[in-house]
């Protein structure tokens, strides 16, 4: 039988990293909007694309979000602000910060690439 003390501090132990894992999140948050890019944009997490961490503008606030898609309902997902998302998928998301990094700055290329080819009548090419 588990004993309720070890419990207790293992619940603890996992709001106190919680926590801090939230504090790197945001601070994330923080420099994806100082960069000012303004895009949307979702980058795999599993090469099935059943995970995926993205950032949007969610209820006038830019953030960093996740998305669990279910393989055999492809239509059906679920998205959540990271910093409320299931503990495991803050972790993995966390980890993956860099790669959702350098996704907004090649949307934000493509994105300006796009304008530029309106704008200048060229968008049929």
């Amino acid at each position: 039988m588990i004993d309720l003390t070890e419990v207790q501090e293992l619940k603890e132990r996992l709001d106190r990293l919680s926590d801090q894992v939230n504090q790197r999140i945001q601070a994330w948050e923080v420099k994806f909007r100082a960069m000012g890019l303004g895009v949307r944009c979702w980058t795999p997490l599993k090469p099935e694309g059943s995970l995926q961490l993205g950032y949007s503008n969610e209820q006038g606030e830019w953030k960093i979000l996740v998305k669990e898609t279910d393989p055999r309902h492809k239509n059906e997902s679920y998205i959540w602000d990271l910093k409320t998302a299931p503990r495991g998928m803050r972790v993995w998301g966390l980890k993956n910060m860099d790669l959702l990094e350098q996704a907004i700055f090649e949307t934000g290329k493509s994105l300006a690439e796009r304008m530029e080819k309106v704008l200048m009548g060229r968008d049929k090419e």
